[in-house]
């Protein structure tokens, strides 16, 4: 970095703007700040740090500034409450200019603390404004490469009294900070990686998904199991069913006995009312007998009655089967159940249906007369005698009457034989008759057996299909997480294999990084080690040990002697030699300096003086009359330009002019 202007507004011990013009020619060239104690020679080089990094040095390291302490005293008295630094320099063959300003956000009264002041920084790059001012700054002039350009006589004296630090100062100007916090946030990725890769090692979700599989597999199995068990039970009790089914076809002999016995009792009632009918009717004839006349008309009207009679009673007797009949299919068709509990197949219920509608067809031709309604007797019987009078008494209707009673006695006797015959038939088969109500009854339960079987295979294949798809679901999941293990094993593999060759590299780097600038610092300082000491043949030079990077001063021959074994002056030159060497190791750039010649004799200062071009392209020199009087300011080589720090002490500020004489 070569600075070519610096402005100083109110900053500190200076009131009002006040500027310096650096030398921007190619050559080596030597700017003198001259000015006494307590004038701003230290506060010129605290304002490059602070336009910089907006902080201040102390002992070494850059601290928050205070505004209360950065605004100049007089200023604030004259309520002048604004601060700033202008910075103009070149880097890269870039123009950059940085301004940094404090201003009071306060309308009226003074500021008093830190929160009534707002802090600008506005940063060009070859005139245009960076957003990102912090970012660009560390890019092309960190913090820690300040120290090497920009340093004090309390720096030279730290160096020259302990070199316990130097591979880490050597670290700093050579940038290797960053590359060993890249290092570091390498390490931490890669351990990260690592913990990545040893927890997905122990990622138990393979085995959980393994694990849920085998149960999934292992119940879809028992299920198949039970369905097999239950399909066996089904098939069984279908057979029973069928057996069973079977045997109930046997009884239907009994069924038709029990039937025909059930029709012929049904019979002899039907006989006993109409004998019951027959009595009435005799008693009513008996009664009009008197007003009868015994004649054909009466005869037919008798014979009607009789035949009228004979067809009710074999009308009644056959709507009853007819009834019966049509009942039984009834019930069959509503249950769509034949008597082993199997549903109706379609070509089975549609014969059901035809023999259901051909009774129901029977059933509406048999209209019996109503022979024994209220009212038939003795009114109807006169009715017939009054429409027969005059008849011949020969039509008497005894004979019908006769014929009537022989009917019935007829029948009642055929009936009763019957009936004795089916009893003794039942009798003899009571004990089939229990034993086809035990099957029945046992292909009931069977059938409703049969029906649980059923539902509990189709529970069961449910179950059974509900686990398969779990078991293809569980399958599918686990390929997928064995295929994310795999590629994520993989590539965590990859990546730390990339992190540690990563690591390898920087630890490389940073190793012939450190060697390569400790040479160059060796060689640099030795140089300047030789120009300066007032022994040129006794001391050859300087030599950094690899290992500590402790500074050695080379004897004639082959001796070594620590710094410690020195004279402060010879310290002092031995640290101005690093300081130099460290500073040409980390580029060239505006070298400031700030009373270099503290711990000095003559000799070494007279030699110093004549090698100030060698310490860099562009050196600033910051002195005090006791530092570098007239005389020896006349031997100072390349002084391009010369400024004064005046101080006034009636209202306490400082202030800077060109000396008239520029360089000399």
């Amino acid at each position: 970095m070569l600075i070519s202007s610096l402005e100083l507004n109110n900053f500190k011990v200076f009131y009002g703007r006040n500027a310096i013009a650096f030398p921007s020619g190619k050559g080596a060239e030597v700017v003198l700040i001259h000015g006494h104690n307590g004038h701003g020679k230290s506060t010129i080089m605290e304002s490059l740090f602070w336009v910089l990094y907006g902080k201040e040095r102390r002992h070494e390291r850059l601290v928050p500034a205070d505004p209360l302490r950065v605004l100049n005293t007089y200023a604030r008295s004259n309520k002048e409450f604004e601060v700033g630094v202008t910075l103009a320099f070149e880097h890269d063959d870039h123009d950059y200019l940085i301004r940094r300003t404090l201003r009071s956000r306060r309308r009226r009264g003074a500021p008093t603390k830190r929160s009534h002041f707002v802090e600008e920084t506005h940063l060009y790059l070859d005139g245009q404004e960076q957003a990102d001012v912090e970012g660009t700054l560390t890019e092309v002039f960190p913090s820690d490469i300040a120290t090497f350009f920009f340093f004090d006589g309390e720096t030279i004296s730290r160096f020259a009294e302990s070199y316990a630090e130097n591979r880490q100062t050597i670290e700093k100007a050579i940038g290797l900070p960053y590359l060993k916090r890249a290092r570091e946030d390498t390490d931490v990725v890669v351990r990260g990686l690592q913990r990545q890769q040893r927890d997905a090692a122990r990622d138990a979700t393979v085995s959980q998904l393994e694990g849920q599989l085998q149960e999934g597999r292992t119940q879809h199995t028992e299920v198949e199991s039970q369905r097999a068990v239950s399909k066996r039970l089904h098939e069984a009790l279908a057979a029973e069913a069928d057996r069973l089914q079977h045997q109930l076809e046997q009884f239907d002999d009994l069924r038709k006995l029990n039937d025909r016995l059930r029709e012929l009792e049904d019979f002899g009632a039907e006989l006993d009312r109409e004998e019951e009918a027959l009595r009435e009717q005799e008693a009513r004839f008996r009664s009009a007998l008197p007003y009868l006349l015994l004649g054909p008309p009466l005869r037919e009207v008798v014979e009607r009655i009789d035949q009228l009679k004979a067809q009710s009673v074999k009308d009644q007797i056959n709507r009853g089967r007819l009834l019966d009949q049509r009942n039984f299919l009834g019930r069959l068709l509503h249950s769509n159940t034949c008597l082993c509990g199997d549903p109706f197949d379609a070509d089975s219920h549609a014969r059901i249906s035809q023999m259901y509608a051909k009774v129901e067809e029977q059933l509406g031709q048999v209209i019996p007369l109503e022979t024994d309604r209220p009212g038939f007797g003795s009114a109807d019987m006169l009715s017939a005698v009054t429409a027969v009078r005059g008849v011949d008494p020969v039509a008497a209707s005894v004979p019908k009457l006769q014929a009537r009673r022989r009917y019935i006695s007829e029948n009642r006797s055929r009936v009763e034989t019957a009936l004795e015959q089916q009893r003794a038939a039942l009798a003899s088969h009571q004990t089939a008759n229990a034993r086809e109500k035990e099957v029945f009854d046992r292909l009931a339960r069977i059938t409703a057996d049969k029906a649980v079987a059923r539902a509990r295979i189709e529970e069961q294949g449910d179950l059974c299909r509900q686990l398969e798809r779990k078991v293809a679901d569980l399958e599918v999941t686990l390929e997928q997480a064995v295929a994310r293990f795999a590629s994520t094993t993989s590539a965590l593999a990859t990546r730390i294999e990339v992190g540690s060759h990563a690591l390898e590299a920087f630890d490389d780097i940073i190793e012939a990084s450190v060697e390569q600038k400790r040479s160059q610092i060796q060689r640099k300082g030795s140089t300047l080690f030789r120009t300066i000491t007032n022994k040129p043949q006794e001391f050859q030079g300087l030599e950094i040990q690899p290992e500590d990077f402790d500074v050695l001063v080379r004897r004639e021959g082959s001796k070594r002697v620590a710094t410690k074994a020195l004279s402060d002056g010879e310290r002092h030159v031995v640290a101005i030699s690093i300081l130099g060497g460290l500073k040409d190791s980390s580029g060239h750039g505006t070298l400031l300096m700030d009373s270099p010649f503290g711990r000095l004799d003559q000799t070494h200062k007279k030699r110093l003086i004549t090698r100030l071009e060698q310490l860099s392209d562009k050196v600033v020199l910051l002195v005090t009359d006791e530092d570098l009087n007239e005389q020896e300011t006349a031997t100072v080589p390349s002084v391009s330009r010369r400024y004064l720090l005046e101080h006034d002490q009636e209202h306490g500020y400082s202030y800077i002019v060109d000396h008239p004489g520029g360089g000399s």
